[in-house]
């Protein structure tokens, strides 16, 4: 599926486009009207999500926190992978995509707020640290200050051992902004890497993974 020929790779990213036209169109809506907190014009795909969600250990994690939810493309995978037991946090900051969040996986618990506060909305749950985050937010829009708190928010509230993914666009890895949110990632975590391309997301993606 990720290496079609051309015309089929359009036409795929095309028929992904129309069948979630609702939330593609509320995505450019809050894209123009506040781009740093959107920070993307259509929702991640579902190949996206997929790439985001392989190992990191859903599948025993006791607590997954989605930051940057959006609609929830990145929530519904993980769903898809805890066990029944397991705590999922969808930290969205923007109360409109919460709000579908809630509507479309009522067992999730959507918090509407910045990542900056997870460690106090993790302790109102019951736990102190997440076995996984999985990451949406727009870094290469952020200055250096605000990527390093955000930052240290997830890293302080993850276990050690505890996993971390976040995406980025490929068109954008070298902006400075983005290399330097690339910095910060291996001065923070023991261990990083970088997934293959998503080329069916719309712009395509890769994932960078990380291990405190």
């Amino acid at each position: 599926m990720e290496h079609l020929p051309l015309p089929l790779l359009y036409y795929s990213c095309m028929k992904r486009m129309i069948g979630h036209a609702g939330d593609a169109a509320k995505f450019l809506g809050h894209f123009i009207t506040s781009p740093q907190k959107t920070g993307a014009v259509l929702p991640s795909s579902s190949s996206l999500a997929r790439i985001m969600a392989d190992d990191m250990g859903l599948e025993k994690a006791k607590l997954v926190v989605d930051v940057g939810a959006g609609t929830g493309v990145f929530t519904g995978e993980t769903l898809k992978r805890v066990r029944p037991g397991t705590k999922v946090i969808a930290i969205e900051i923007n109360p409109h995509f919460a709000r579908i969040i809630r509507r479309k996986y009522p067992r999730v618990t959507v918090i509407s707020d910045s990542v900056e506060h997870l460690a106090k909305h993790l302790r109102t749950a019951g736990h102190r640290h997440a076995d996984a985050i999985l990451c949406g937010l727009p870094w290469s829009h952020f200055p250096d200050s605000l990527q390093k708190s955000l930052l240290n928010a997830m890293y302080d509230s993850l276990k050690p051992g505890g996993k971390f993914a976040s995406f980025a666009y490929i068109h954008s890895a070298w902006w400075p902004s983005a290399r330097r949110f690339k910095r910060l990632l291996k001065t923070r975590f023991r261990k990083t890497s970088r997934s293959r391309i998503a080329w069916l997301n719309v712009p395509p993606a890769f994932v960078h993974r990380c291990v405190k």
